[in-house]
């Protein structure tokens, strides 16, 4: 005796829930959030040596374009933009990377 399609369409149907029901199984049911910090108050004063750097860029619920910065002692702080960081930058004696920002 062969299978009607309609028995094929009910094992293709269960075989499809089982799958849908097993791969959601372990897995959060919220995505998860990525905080970024926020430079909310960036300084004038620039330390010496630079380490690292990170772009700030606005986005949402952070509207202040800033330098996230590391010196040499391993301090951080942020900074205004300014002719200084630019020029180090245009003189590839500075690379300040974007963080991750969500608008641009």
């Amino acid at each position: 005796m062969s299978p009607t399609l309609s028995h094929i369409r009910c094992i293709f149907l269960l075989s499809l829930a089982a799958v849908m029901l097993l791969s959601g199984c372990g897995v959060e049911s919220l995505p998860a959030k990525i905080i970024l910090p926020c430079c909310y108050h960036p300084s004038e004063n620039m330390p010496a040596k630079i380490t690292k750097c990170f772009e700030q860029k606005p986005r949402w619920g952070c509207w202040t374009h800033a330098f996230q910065i590391t010196d040499h002692r391993g301090r951080t702080g942020c900074v205004k933009p300014s002719q200084q960081i630019n020029d180090m930058m245009e003189k590839n004696q500075l690379e300040c990377r974007p963080d991750v920002s969500l608008l641009s």
